[in-house]
C-alpha cells in the first residue's frame, strides 16, 4: 500500500497552489532532486532527506523547505506530527525610505518609474504587477483592483480574494502621464511585462543607484557580494510594509493592503518599528 506522495502527485499539487514564478522555480528544482534518491515522499523520507541536506545549506533553509514538505503532507492527508520545524527564519530585506525614494527615481523610463514605485509605494507583489490590466486602474477614485487568482504565464498572483491598493499622489501623477502617452487599448496588460523581467529591471536599478538595503543576515550575506545586489522586489514590498507601520498606519489595515490571508505573517513587520509602537499595535491585535 502506498503510504506518500509519488513525485507526479507532487507537482501536481504544487501546479495548484499558487505560488510566485521564483518560489515555483525553487521547490521544482527541490523536489527534482528529492526525488533522485527517494520514491515517494512521505515523513520519514522527508526528515532523512533534509538531515542530509544539513550538511550543504544552511539551517534556514531546511526550516523553510521542510515547512513546504509538511504543507505538502498535510494537504494529501498524510501524518507529519514529527515533523516540527523552529529556529530563526530569514528576516526581511528592505530599503528605509530615502533609500527607497533614490531607487525609484533613478530610471528615465516612465513605465520602470511606475513598476518600482507600485512595489514600494503600494506593496504590490511582481506577479501582481505583471498582470495588471489597463482596466484594473481606476484613476478616478485613485485605486488599483489586484484580482483573485488571475496570472500571466508563469507569474501567479498568490491573493485568494480580490483587494484594492490605494495611489499615492506622485504615482498618481505619473500614471496620468503613462495613461496619457503609452496606454491604446483598455484590454491590455498595463505593463506588458513578465516577473523575471521586472526581477531585471529591480537589480538594474539598485545596482545603478547603489541603495543598501537594511535586514541582511549573515546567513545570506556572501563576501564580495555588493549589498545591492541582495535587492528585489519583495525587498520592495517590505520597504513599503515598514514604512507604512513607521509612519503610524494600522497593521490590520496592512494586512488587507498586502493580501495576506493570516495577520501573523504581517506582524512580521513590527520589529522594525519603536518599541513604544510595538508595544501598542501589540494592545490592538491582542
Amino acid at each position: 500500500m502506498q503510504e506518500g506522495l509519488t513525485k507526479k502527485e507532487v507537482f501536481d499539487i504544487l501546479e495548484k497552489k499558487i505560488y510566485a514564478e521564483n518560489t515555483r522555480y525553487q521547490l521544482t528544482s527541490f523536489f527534482m532532486q528529492f526525488f533522485r534518491d527517494n520514491e515517494l515522499l512521505n515523513q520519514d523520507t522527508a526528515l532523512e532527506y533534509l538531515a542530509k541536506l544539513r550538511k550543504v545549506r544552511s539551517e534556514s533553509s531546511i526550516i523553510t523547505y521542510g515547512k513546504f514538505m509538511k504543507a505538502l503532507l498535510n494537504y494529501a492527508g498524510f501524518k507529519t506530527d514529527r515533523m516540527k520545524f523552529t529556529g530563526s527564519e530569514h528576516q526581511p530585506t528592505y530599503l528605509e525610505e530615502p533609500e527607497l525614494h533614490k531607487i525609484c527615481v533613478t530610471p528615465s523610463k516612465l513605465r520602470d518609474i511606475l513598476i518600482l514605485r507600485f512595489m514600494g509605494f503600494l506593496g504590490m507583489r511582481r506577479g501582481e504587477v505583471a498582470s495588471l490590466r489597463v482596466y484594473d486602474v481606476d484613476l478616478n477614485n485613485r485605486e488599483i483592483l489586484i484580482r483573485a487568482r488571475a496570472s500571466r504565464g508563469r507569474d501567479k498572483v498568490k491573493s485568494k480574494k480580490d483587494r484594492k491598493v490605494f495611489i499615492d499622489s506622485t504615482t498618481l501623477d505619473l500614471l496620468k502621464e503613462y495613461f496619457e502617452t503609452q496606454v491604446t487599448d483598455i484590454d491590455s496588460y498595463l505593463f506588458n511585462i513578465s516577473g523575471r523581467q521586472i526581477v531585471n529591471i529591480v537589480k538594474k536599478y539598485a545596482r545603478e543607484a547603489r541603495v543598501v538595503p537594511k535586514g541582511l543576515d549573515t546567513d545570506r550575506y556572501v563576501e564580495g557580494k555588493a549589498p545591492w545586489e541582495y535587492v528585489s522586489p519583495h525587498t520592495l514590498r517590505h520597504s513599503f510594509a515598514i514604512m507604512f507601520l513607521k509612519r503610524g498606519g494600522n497593521i490590520r489595515t496592512l494586512q488587507n493592503l498586502l493580501g495576506h490571508s493570516s495577520l501573523e505573517v504581517t506582524q512580521m513587520y513590527l520589529r522594525w518599528i519603536p518599541d513604544v509602537d510595538r508595544e501598542e499595535y501589540l494592545k490592538v491585535i491582542g
